[in-house]
């Protein structure tokens, strides 16, 4: 299998807590190594996120309120089709990352509950040592890494449990003929696991915010959850910023699961950046 492809190796954030949201939303999405310079794909997102934005708050307070909100008299707005196609672009990409999460998590439940019967069956069979490593004056024995290793599936094993369910989740785009059952999951696995791979500490960042925090904000059950987080950027970008730095801290304790702590983007938080 392909391994972890390029990407950027530290990102720091803006002061500005709206253009850190943005450029978290936008990072996440196109990790790839360059893409958020300008007139890339990455760079592209992040201004059709401020165009969304400003076209959102015009269509619904007015011109006057957008001029006066940046104190511009010949602000002129975008129109929606100038930015629509960067933002779906980017929009799926964020969707994708978040189906890579939950394939890290079915890795991390599936690989559990296996460790737990061999674990089990070797304690009932009196082989106490083979399942936990073993210390005399140990409080807490942990089960050894190598049943995790042998237990843990691989992405491509999780894939291949359910193509069409990923393939669905995924939604990548396809070229050319329909390819066979297991070219499909090496290419799942490739151009969609592989390349959230360095971001997926900021997936499981934003999944918190999506989930504890999202529904605290005024909106959030009727407007577009973009829009949301953006206008919301300030109470959540510095706690998704710091929660990904902790996942991404402690990956190389995780046993048997990728990518290690050097696979993930290093995040400079917004007050520390230069």
């Amino acid at each position: 299998m392909d391994g972890i492809g390029s990407f950027e190796p530290e990102v720091s954030f803006p002061d500005n807590p709206f253009n850190a949201a943005r450029l978290f939303l936008a990072v996440m999405a196109y990790p790839e190594l360059g893409a958020g310079q300008p007139g890339q794909r990455g760079g592209e997102f992040t201004e059709a996120l401020w165009s969304y934005v400003v076209w959102d708050a015009r269509k619904a307070k007015g011109l006057r309120y957008i001029r006066e909100k940046f104190g511009d008299p010949q602000l002129r707005p975008p129109a929606k089709r100038d930015f629509d196609g960067a933002l779906e672009r980017g929009r799926r990409r964020l969707h994708r990352r978040g189906v890579a999460y939950d394939l890290m998590g079915t890795q991390l439940i599936n690989g559990f509950f296996a460790v737990r019967r061999e674990a089990a069956a070797l304690l009932a069979a009196g082989r106490h040592e083979e399942a936990f490593v073993t210390h005399p004056e140990a409080k807490y024995e942990p089960i050894r890494p190598s049943l995790w290793a042998r237990h843990t599936p691989s992405a491509r094993a999780v894939v291949n449990s359910n193509l069409d369910r990923w393939a669905q989740g995924f939604q990548l785009n396809e070229t050319g003929r329909p390819a066979d059952r297991s070219q499909k999951s090496k290419d799942l696995v490739r151009r969609a696991y592989l390349q959230s791979c360095p971001v997926l500490h900021m997936a499981h960042a934003l999944n918190h915010v999506l989930t504890e925090q999202g529904p605290t904000f005024d909106g959030w059950e009727e407007a577009d959850s973009l829009l949301i987080l953006l206008w919301n950027a300030e109470a959540w970008i510095d706690g998704a910023i710091e929660d990904a730095r902790r996942w991404r801290e402690v990956a190389d304790h995780r046993l048997a699961l990728s990518p290690r702590t050097s696979e993930m983007i290093d995040l400079i938080p917004r007050k520390c950046a230069e």
